[in-house]
C-alpha cells in the first residue's frame, strides 16, 4: 500500500504499517484509556495499559495475517508483505491458491489463530479474576482482547467473500464442483449481499442519534471494502476469462526499444527515451537481456555527465517475475503489467529479448477476448433461436478503449471488525 512504513521482517515476509493506522490506534487506546481511569487512580497508569492492550490488539491481528500468510507461503511463494492499516491488516497473496484445499486451510489459518488468542486471554482472564483487586485493570484488558479475538474470529467466519468464512464457502464450492470461477461467483455475489446489507444497517444505525453515529458509519465503510473486494474478485474472474486461451506471444509487442550495454547515456535519452517517450528501457549485451535503465535514474545524473558515462552505471537487474516465456498464459502477464510491476519481457531459452508485455497490451487483449466471448454468446443464442446456419457474430476492430485502473492483487483483509480483499488482478488473501 501506498503511504506505508516497513518495519521489518518476520518469517521472510515483510511488515508494514500504513499512515491510517495510527488514527486507529490513537482511537482505541483514547477509548481505552478512559474505560481503565474509572478502575485506577493514576492517569498515567491508565494511559500506560491502554497503550500496551492497543499494541496487543494489534498484535493479534498482526498473528491472524501471519496464519493466513504462513500457510499460504508452505503452498509456494505466495505472501511477501503485510499491511496493517485502518481497519485492520491485509496479507498481500500474489496469486489465487493452487486449489480448493489450500484454499479452505489457507482461509482457516486467520480465525483459527483469533480463536487460539482468545482462549489465551480468557484464561488469563479467569486467573486474575482470582488475583488481588490491584489487579483489576490488568483483568480489564485481558478481558478486552479476549472479546476482541473472538469478534475477530466470528466476524470472520461470516460465508460472505472476501471474508475468511467467504473463502472457505469458495473453497467448499471449489471442491465439490471442480470449478474456480463457478465458486467465486457464488461467494462473491453473496458476499456483495452481505455488504449491501451491512452499509444499510450502518445507515440505519446513524439515525438514531449523535452517539450512534460512529458506529454506523464504521458499519457502512467496512460493507463499502466487502462490497469492494467482491467486485474486485469478479472483475479479476472476468478478465482472466477474455485471457483465457491467450499465450504471451499473441499479445506482446514485438521488437520493443532497447539499448546496448555499449550505450552512452546520451545516446540513451536521445535516441531511444525522447523520441519513444518511454520511461523504462531494456538493456542487451550479446543476445542476453542484462537489465533496464529507468528515466529517473538518468535524471539524477548531471546532464554533463551523460556523454561519458555507459548505460550499466545506472542499470537496475531486472525482476526475475517480470520475465516471460512467449508460451506462457496471457495470465502470467496479467499478474507483471496488471500487478504493478511494470512491463512484462518477453525472452527465449537464452535470455534474448522477443518483446514486451505493457498494461496498454493487456487491455487491448482483454477487450478482444470480451468481444470474442460476447460473439460466442450472441451465436449460441441466435442458434438457439433458430437463426440462419453458419452465422458468426462479427468482432469489432482491435481498438483499445482508453486505459482503466487494473484491480490490485487479490488479499486477506483482517480489520478489527473486517476481512476484505481490495480489487484483485493482478490481491490472496487477507486480507
Amino acid at each position: 500500500m501506498r503511504g506505508s512504513l516497513k518495519l521489518g521482517r518476520i518469517a521472510g515476509i515483510m511488515v508494514e504499517i500504513h499512515y491510517t493506522w495510527v488514527f486507529v490506534f490513537a482511537l482505541v487506546t483514547y477509548l481505552l484509556a478512559n474505560g481503565m481511569s474509572e478502575l485506577v487512580a493514576s492517569p498515567v497508569l491508565a494511559w500506560a495499559v491502554a497503550v500496551v492492550t492497543s499494541l496487543a490488539f494489534f498484535g493479534a491481528v498482526l498473528a491472524h495475517e501471519l496464519a493466513h500468510s504462513l500457510v499460504a507461503n508452505s503452498y509456494g511463494e505466495f505472501v511477501e508483505r503485510i499491511t496493517l492499516f485502518a481497519f485492520g491488516g491485509v496479507a498481500h497473496l500474489n496469486d489465487e491458491p493452487p486449489s480448493g484445499a489450500a484454499e479452505l486451510w489457507i482461509a482457516l489459518a486467520g480465525p483459527g489463530m483469533s480463536l487460539a488468542l482468545a482462549g489465551v486471554f480468557g484464561g488469563g482472564v479467569i486467573l486474575l479474576k482470582l488475583g488481588p483487586p490491584s489487579l483489576e485493570v490488568v483483568h480489564f484488558a485481558f478481558l478486552y482482547l479476549a472479546v476482541i479475538n473472538l469478534i475477530l474470529a466470528l466476524f470472520n467466519m461470516t460465508p460472505a467473500y472476501p471474508l475468511d468464512g467467504g473463502r472457505v464457502l469458495r473453497a467448499i464450492i471449489w471442491i465439490a464442483t471442480g470449478r474456480f470461477d463457478r465458486a467465486t461467483r457464488v461467494a462473491a455475489r453473496i458476499g456483495q449481499a452481505f455488504a449491501w446489507v451491512l452499509m444499510g444497517y450502518g445507515m440505519l444505525l446513524t439515525l438514531r442519534g449523535p452517539g450512534a453515529v460512529f458506529n454506523g458509519l464504521w458499519m457502512v465503510a467496512i460493507g463499502w471494502m466487502l462490497s469492494s473486494g467482491a467486485r474486485g474478485s469478479l472483475q479479476r474472474l472476468a478478465i482472466e476469462s477474455a485471457l483465457s486461451g491467450v499465450t504471451v506471444e499473441q499479445i506482446m509487442t514485438t521488437a520493443p526499444a532497447s539499448a546496448g550495454a555499449d550505450w552512452s547515456l546520451q545516446r540513451l535519452v536521445y535516441e531511444v527515451i525522447l523520441p519513444q517517450r518511454t520511461r523504462e528501457v531494456p538493456i542487451t549485451w550479446g543476445g542476453q537481456t542484462l537489465g533496464v535503465v529507468n528515466a529517473n535514474a538518468v535524471q539524477r545524473v548531471p546532464q554533463a555527465n551523460w556523454p561519458v558515462m555507459s548505460v550499466t552505471q545506472v542499470m537496475e537487474p531486472l525482476n526475475p517475475r517480470r520475465l516471460l516465456s512467449p508460451d506462457a498464459p496471457a495470465t502470467e502477464a496479467l499478474k507483471v503489467a496488471g500487478g504493478g510491476l511494470g512491463p512484462g519481457y518477453v525472452v527465449d531459452a537464452y535470455g534474448a529479448l522477443l518483446g514486451i508485455v505493457t498494461e496498454q497490451d493487456l487491455l487491448h487483449a482483454i477487450q478482444i477476448g470480451a468481444w470474442r466471448q460476447q460473439g460466442m454468446a450472441q451465436e449460441a443464442r441466435i442458434g438457439r433461436a433458430g437463426g440462419p446456419p453458419g452465422y458468426v457474430y462479427p468482432v469489432p476492430p482491435a481498438t483499445p478503449t482508453a486505459p482503466q485502473a487494473f484491480p490490485e492483487q487479490a488479499a486477506y483483509d483482517d480489520g478489527a471488525a473486517s476481512h476484505s480483499a481490495p480489487p484483485a488482478v493482478g490481491g490472496g488473501q487477507s486480507d
